[in-house]
């Protein structure tokens, strides 16, 4: 049985595969419209249009065919090795019931099972990636069609039908070019990840099912808890009968919908059942009220709702910057939204439950993987995305008092402090990761920290005059910090090189 904490996070690994993808499409496209710099005789235009779109077919394709091989390499590894490690600790919890069973569990069957799964999501990938990649080719024409109507009708000048069209773009994808049979344009990312939960959770289900007929079982117990949607709180945590002929237990099917889309283990559902033995089984009992459930539901509502609004203005600003557009509302978007992530955390706070086991409050609200940060990506980039990553400090030969402290040379550099850095020093957006990076690894200077007697300042200069600063919070034996055995990076600011050779007193190494 898959948890409800499993069953939300193990889809993203492929989401970033898609969302990857679609960002290399609409970049290319941002690109291609900007590449049309000139609107020429009807004949020449259409040629020109066609060379386009040949060239842009052949990128597509390419692109698909890399994205969607790895798409399907980790999504057959995660339906292989999560159902399995389902099916082991199932194995081992049901082992007495087996035992008096007198039976063995017929891992051919489950494997058939997840393999059916596993093909049928893989299909539902496919299906809509190929179909976004048509999609593409075809918004790209009739962005082209839109932007040479536009001039030569005299509406617009060429620049600022191009702007137009791309800052449309940004805003809505190939949504804006094209409407979807569904009427619905989401972003490829999104699709992917639910296809994938779904089908999981539907092929973990499908499991137990097969595990209670061994079991000789006709009874479940459905998994519970906090935030659910109000349709599925009506009848999480309850036991069920599969044939729906028991007389003190309601049908499974009928009570939960288990099978539709909008019941048990559909459409992003991340409820699982489990099988129930009358008079040797205990029911969970139910620790929280509708109420709390709903708080935390209306809660998690609002942390998606940032999330994406968070992903899209990032996505829109790499489609600017591609097309060499200006994209300051964007960051002012980014600016205005880290003020309800803040709200957002108290109300977090206010929500912690002891019974709540999968309920975080350290969280992050820039995606869903932790990225590993590129050496160029700037302060601004990489605080608006969840990443996590260690830096190793450089030699310590030189370093004295911190080489006798210190516990591990490794450093943690997170979103989060990215975020306190640029709210107490904006002027730091476009320091990049590769800067911090050389300031751990080969400062000019390191003093010691008048806040607090177990951080250090290290410093590099970046110009004639002035030095980059980067608190770190170092780990010694006696410490235990929020990111485990590791020093942790607390702030950044610019100083003045002269004020840091003026400080004799908290100087502990200068570079020779």
């Amino acid at each position: 049985m898959l948890s409800p904490h499993e069953i939300a996070e193990l889809p993203e690994a492929i989401q970033e595969i898609w969302n990857d993808f679609e960002e290399e499409i609409l970049v290319d496209i941002a690109q291609r419209i900007i590449h049309n710099d000139e609107v020429t005789a009807t004949a020449q235009w259409r040629y020109a249009k066609l060379k386009e779109l040949g060239l842009q077919d052949s990128y597509i394709f390419e692109k698909l065919v890399h994205y969607a091989n790895k798409s399907e390499k980790e999504l057959k590894k995660l339906f292989r090795d999560t159902i399995a490690e389902s099916l082991e600790k199932d194995n081992e919890y049901y082992a007495e019931a087996l035992k008096q069973e007198k039976k063995k569990l017929d891992f051919q069957s489950f494997n058939e099972i997840a393999n059916q799964g596993y093909k049928f999501t893989n299909n539902k990938i496919q299906n809509f990636t190929n179909s976004y990649a048509y999609d593409a080719k075809e918004a790209l024409g009739k962005a082209l069609d839109r932007i040479y109507f536009e001039v030569d009708t005299g509406v617009k000048s060429l620049d600022e039908a191009q702007k137009d069209a791309i800052d449309d773009l940004a805003k809505k994808g190939i949504g804006a070019f094209i409407v979807s049979p569904s009427g619905r344009n989401e972003q490829v990312s999104v699709v992917v990840s639910r296809a994938v939960r779904t089908g999981l959770n539907k092929t973990a289900s499908d499991c137990q099912l097969q595990l209670a007929a061994e079991l000789g079982c006709d009874l479940v117990e459905v998994t519970s808890h906090q935030g659910a949607r109000p349709s599925h709180d009506l009848w999480q945590g309850k036991v069920y009968s599969i044939s729906g002929t028991h007389s003190k237990y309601p049908s499974l099917h009928a009570a939960t919908r288990y099978g539709y889309g909008d019941g048990l283990c559909g459409w992003n559902c991340r409820h699982s059942f489990f099988p129930f033995f009358e008079d040797i089984s205990e029911p969970n009992e139910r620790t929280f009220t509708k109420s709390e459930n709903l708080a935390v539901y209306e809660y998690r509502q609002k942390k998606k709702a940032i999330e994406n609004e968070i992903r899209k203005n990032m996505l829109s600003m790499k489609i600017k910057k591609a097309a060499g557009m200006d994209y300051s509302d964007n960051k002012k978007k980014l600016k205005s939204i880290r003020k309800s992530i803040k709200e957002l955390g108290e109300k977090a706070k206010e929500l912690k439950s002891e019974n709540y086991d999968h309920f975080y409050l350290n969280i992050q609200f820039f995606g869903t993987k932790k990225i590993k940060p590129n050496k160029n990506q700037t302060m601004f980039e990489l605080a608006n995305n969840n990443f996590e990553h260690s830096i190793s400090l450089g030699e310590m030969n030189d370093y004295g008092v911190i080489k006798n402290k210190l516990f591990t040379k490794e450093v943690i550099v997170t979103n989060e402090r990215m975020l306190h850095i640029l709210d107490h020093h904006p002027e730091l957006e476009k320091i990049t990761y590769n800067d911090i990076k050389n300031i751990l690894d080969l400062p000019n200077a390191i003093l010691k920290d008048k806040m607090n007697k177990k951080s250090f300042i290290f410093t590099k200069e970046i110009d004639k005059n002035h030095s980059l600063g980067l608190v770190v919070r170092i780990l010694d034996n006696s410490s235990q910090f929020k990111y485990g055995k590791k020093n942790t990076v607390i702030t950044c600011f610019k100083v003045e090189t002269k004020r840091v050779k003026e400080s004799d007193n908290l100087l502990i190494y200068v570079k020779k």
